[in-house]
């Protein structure tokens, strides 16, 4: 079983219209809301290939009822807690003129130190239950921006720990003993305060991160660039792919999604890798965070080449 935490969750509201000008009044061609939070739409991708897999994390209580209802309605577990206020609403502006996305995003949640408190018993009973467990994401107020590296340093020998940050949370929890990371080539710049000359520079960059921590894989996208899987063994990389990118958001999650799919079912590292891209691939093309269609996975995956 797979556990995700979403500890920021939102409901996504896509907004689509040709091109956005400042000042101007602008005539929106279509409105999409899911719910969504990296960790959720993680398991939006498990669900849709039979995975079994638990979301928790934290909702507000004042509009849980959104989340509670989608996640039954797909067959996900609902192990989340609910702490006193209302889920953030994350809008993304979508241009089909110049295919970007503008990310207008609420801050979420304020928290007491029992909520967090509550939260950290949870996550270590369902890591004894979890095969992985995924933590990904933004912090809502009130936690410290260390608390991703406290849960692995709770769970890590419990389960295999997946962390998709940034920041200093994204250093800290690698410190902390992750057992897997998800950063794009941005993230880690930031991460660690660093300017790759190119993509090969960052590759080696994150080999040097497998070897001088628990780390044993680095899953690194980069854009319209394809993405690169490494270990300390070996290396795979994907060719671009080129589709029609409609919206960004998320497209990491379902990469992180169809790896962790790929190991669950028995696939080797390269076909895991392979399911990842697809996924990442056919969710730039989607509206919204929900997921796409049996039928365009079996074509994007034909299209997947990786070396």
């Amino acid at each position: 079983m797979i556990t995700t935490v979403t500890l920021n969750p939102a409901i996504d509201k896509s907004i689509l219209l040709d091109e956005v000008v400042l000042g101007e009044v602008h005539r929106i061609k279509e409105v999409v809301e899911t719910v969504g939070g990296k960790g959720i739409n993680v398991s939006k991708v498990l669900n849709f290939f039979g995975v079994a897999t638990t979301a928790t994390g934290i909702l507000g209580r004042d509009n849980a009822d959104l989340f509670t209802t989608y996640l039954r309605e797909k067959g996900i577990e609902d192990s989340f807690y609910q702490a006193a206020g209302k889920t953030r609403t994350n809008v993304k502006v979508n241009e089909t003129k110049h295919q970007r996305t503008t990310d207008l995003n609420e801050p979420g949640l304020l928290l007491n130190e029992a909520d967090i408190d509550r939260v950290n018993y949870k996550l270590v009973t369902l890591a004894g239950e979890s095969d992985y467990m995924v933590l990904g994401g933004s912090l809502p107020r009130g936690a410290d921006d260390t608390w991703y590296a406290d849960i692995i340093r709770l769970v890590k020998d419990k389960t295999t720990v997946v962390l998709d940050t940034s920041g200093a949370k994204l250093k800290d929890g690698i410190s902390a003993g992750a057992d897997i990371i998800k950063p794009n080539k941005e993230e880690l710049e930031q991460a660690y305060d660093v300017r790759f000359a190119d993509n090969e520079e960052c590759v080696e960059f994150c080999a040097e991160l497998i070897r001088g921590n628990r780390l044993s894989t680095v899953l690194l996208t980069l854009g319209g660039e394809g993405a690169v899987f490494i270990t300390e063994k070996v290396i795979y990389h994907s060719d671009p792919i080129n589709v029609n990118v409609v919206n960004t958001v998320g497209a990491g999650d379902s990469f992180l999604g169809g790896y962790l799919t790929g190991k669950s079912i028995g696939k080797n590292n390269m076909e895991a890798f392979r399911i990842a891209v697809a996924c990442g691939s056919l969710a730039v093309m989607q509206k919204g965070t929900d997921i796409f269609s049996k039928e365009e996975y079996d074509e994007m995956i034909e299209k997947v080449v990786v070396r």
